[in-house]
C-alpha cells in the first residue's frame, strides 16, 4: 500500500469479532448465541452488549477488558445500528461454515466474477454468500438494510450505481456536498459502531482505495510505531478484503485477530479485522496501519482517510 491515502469514515454499528480460524463447531456455537431481530423484513443476528463487554464505566467504555501487552482494550460500547446487524449476520454465518470450506461461499471477487452478496436462512449458514470487494460489500449491506439505499441513490450521490472506494471517499470528503443519511465524522475518538471509514489511493486505478465499517474502537495501542510522537487507536472493523489484516501463523496478531487468517493461510472475503488509525493534535486522521503487526505507517498526505455516520 503506497502513495497517497484518503480516508472517509461513516458511522455504522459494530459488534465483536469472531476468529475464522476456529473450528466450525465453535463458530456454529457462537452463531447460535446470537439473537435475531427483524430488519427490513429479514432476520438479522444481533450480538448483545454483554457479549462484547459485561460491564461498562461512566464513559461507556469497557471497564473489565484487561490490557494485553501494554495495549488498551477499552472500547466504546453502543447499540448496534441496523446495517451493522446485517453485516454481522452475514459474517457470523459465513464464519460458522469454517475454512477451508468457507471459500465456496465467502471470497474476494476477482476477474470476471459477478458480485454476489446473499443473506440466507439463519438456521442454515450455507444459504449465505459473499463474493464482493470492499465497496460493493458496503453498498450491498446498505441496500439490504434500508429502503432509501436503492441503486439510484448511489448514482445520484456517489456517481455510480455501485460506487468504488474512491467514490465513497470523494463524496464524503466534499465539504460542498451533503449526502443524505451520511454525516461526516472528523475525530477518531468520535467514531461509533457502524460508522464508515473510507481510504483513497490517489495513485491507483485498481484498487481505488478501501472502505470498511467500524465494529468497535478499542482504545490506544501502546506498542509499535508512533507517528509524530503519537500512538494509534485500535479499531475493529468489518470489511471485505483480499489482504487480511494481520500475520498468518501460530501467534497471529494476538488480541487483535482477523477472521480470515486460517493458521498459516490468509483467506479472503468478508470478515472482522483490526486496523490502527493515528490522530493529529486535533484528533483528526493523520495516518493508518493495515494491522497491528504491520510496520508501515501510511500518512494521509499519501492516502487520505475520511469517516461518516450512516443513519436510517
Amino acid at each position: 500500500m503506497k502513495k497517497m491515502s484518503v480516508v472517509v469514515i461513516v458511522t455504522l454499528s459494530l459488534t465483536l469479532p469472531s476468529i475464522g480460524a476456529t473450528a466450525s463447531a465453535t463458530a456454529l456455537a457462537d452463531a447460535a448465541r446470537h439473537s435475531h431481530a427483524r430488519v427490513s423484513g429479514h432476520l438479522q443476528s444481533v450480538v448483545s452488549s454483554s457479549d462484547i463487554c459485561p460491564r461498562t464505566d461512566g464513559e461507556r467504555l469497557c471497564a473489565d477488558a484487561p490490557s494485553v501487552e501494554g495495549v488498551s482494550r477499552r472500547g466504546v460500547i453502543d447499540r448496534q445500528v441496523p446495517h451493522q446487524q446485517v453485516a454481522e449476520e452475514l459474517v457470523d454465518h459465513l464464519n460458522a461454515i469454517g475454512w477451508p470450506r468457507e471459500r465456496r461461499y465467502n471470497r474476494y471477487r476477482q476477474g470476471s466474477e459477478e458480485t454476489e452478496v446473499r443473506w440466507g436462512r439463519p438456521e442454515r449458514s450455507t444459504t449465505y454468500k459473499n463474493v464482493s470487494q470492499c465497496a460493493s460489500f458496503v453498498t450491498k449491506t446498505l441496500t439490504h438494510t434500508y429502503s432509501w439505499a436503492k441503486p439510484i441513490f448511489f448514482k445520484e450521490n456517489f456517481g455510480k450505481y455501485s460506487p468504488r472506494a474512491r467514490d465513497y471517499y470523494d463524496a464524503i470528503a466534499d465539504n460542498d456536498n451533503s449526502v443524505p443519511h451520511f454525516t461526516r465524522i472528523n475525530k477518531i475518538t468520535d467514531l461509533q459502531p457502524g460508522d464508515l471509514i473510507a481510504i483513497k489511493y490517489p495513485e491507483s486505478k485498481k484498487p481505488t482505495g478501501h472502505v470498511m465499517l467500524v465494529r468497535r474502537v478499542k482504545g490506544r495501542y501502546g506498542m509499535g510505531e508512533a507517528l509524530d510522537g503519537r500512538r494509534p487507536y485500535v479499531v475493529e472493523i468489518i470489511d471485505t478484503t483480499k489482504n487480511a489484516h494481520g500475520s498468518a501463523g501460530p501467534s497471529g496478531d494476538g488480541a487483535y485477530p482477523d477472521t480470515r487468517i486460517n493458521g498459516s493461510t490468509k483467506e479472503t472475503g468478508a470478515g472482522y479485522g483490526h486496523m490502527l488509525f493515528y490522530a493529529d493534535e486535533n484528533g483528526t486522521f493523520a495516518g493508518y496501519q493495515w494491522s497491528v503487526s504491520s510496520h508501515r505507517i501510511v500518512r494521509v498526505d499519501d492516502r487520505p482517510v475520511v469517516a461518516a455516520r450512516i443513519t436510517p
